[in-house]
């Protein structure tokens, strides 16, 4: 769909606007970096023809949104490596300044830089056989049975989820403190981890009706029709926390990375 100008509109979605008291439908694209990045989509409840003219304006239109939307996506991702850069500075800087991992891991004026850097509201770290905590997190029986969890998976790079209690069984009351996990292995045969909590985010999506109930089929499969009421259906997605970002994963990658180095027994 992302290089269509003109096409044909489904007999479904005619019988769709019908039901909405829609006459006359016109979508103008917005693309980003080449792909369809959403869509204006103009209702009249009355036939409405468009002229070549009206329609020339609307392609222009098109374009400069699209183009004011990439320039602010370009800008949006700029300011967000910055800032994250800056951040991991600073937890490497801490590290060199403590000459200690867990002293510079945990060092920040009221939660710790790494924390701060990957948005995380709880940091555990397992390292030399000592536990170190910082912000919201399980308690420590939890996090040596999450350890456990984590040493028969036994990662090699940093492993993230968005839904801890999918593959982890989560007590219910900690998904608010722990629904997300970013675990970076630091020697992960020793159990020695930094485990990176966020907590649940709580997603509500609102759609005009039931999107179970979206179509219905006659008694020949082939036959459909979209639904009649449109009002105001809402959806609750419990037990996710909000996505780690590419960004945020690289970066605990190169801070495994580094730490290895670190922690080699030349270092120690």
């Amino acid at each position: 769909m992302s290089d269509c100008n003109v096409r044909a509109v489904a007999a479904v979605h005619v019988e769709y606007l019908k039901n909405m008291k829609v006459g006359a439908s016109m979508s103008v694209r917005l693309m980003n970096r080449g792909e369809l990045w959403g869509l204006i989509a103009c209702h009249h409840k009355t036939a409405r023809n468009i002229d070549s003219q009206l329609c020339a304006t609307l392609e222009l239109l098109s374009a400069i949104i699209s183009a004011r939307i990439n320039a602010l996506q370009l800008q949006s991702y700029f300011d967000y490596n910055t800032k994250l850069n800056t951040r991991y500075t600073q937890v490497i800087g801490n590290i060199y300044r403590f000459n200690d991992v867990a002293g510079g891991l945990m060092a920040g004026e009221d939660i710790p830089e790494l924390m701060r850097m990957t948005h995380a509201g709880g940091m555990a770290l397992l390292l030399n056989g000592k536990l170190h905590t910082a912000g919201d997190v399980p308690d420590k029986a939890q996090i040596e049975d999450l350890a456990l969890w984590l040493h028969l998976k036994d990662p090699k790079r940093v492993y993230h989820t968005d839904s801890l209690s999918a593959e982890f069984e989560l007590p219910g009351h900690l998904h608010e403190t722990a629904s997300g996990l970013m675990a970076i292995p630091l020697q992960a045969q020793q159990d020695e981890y930094i485990l990176l909590f966020r907590k649940e985010f709580i997603q509500t999506t609102s759609w005009g009706g039931n999107p179970e109930e979206r179509i219905f089929f006659d008694k020949d499969p082939q036959i459909y029709h979209p639904r009649h009421s449109f009002k105001l259906w809402q959806e609750h997605v419990k037990g996710f926390s909000r996505p780690w970002q590419p960004e945020e994963i690289q970066a605990a990658e190169n801070l495994r990375s580094f730490l290895f180095e670190f922690l080699s027994p030349n270092a120690r």
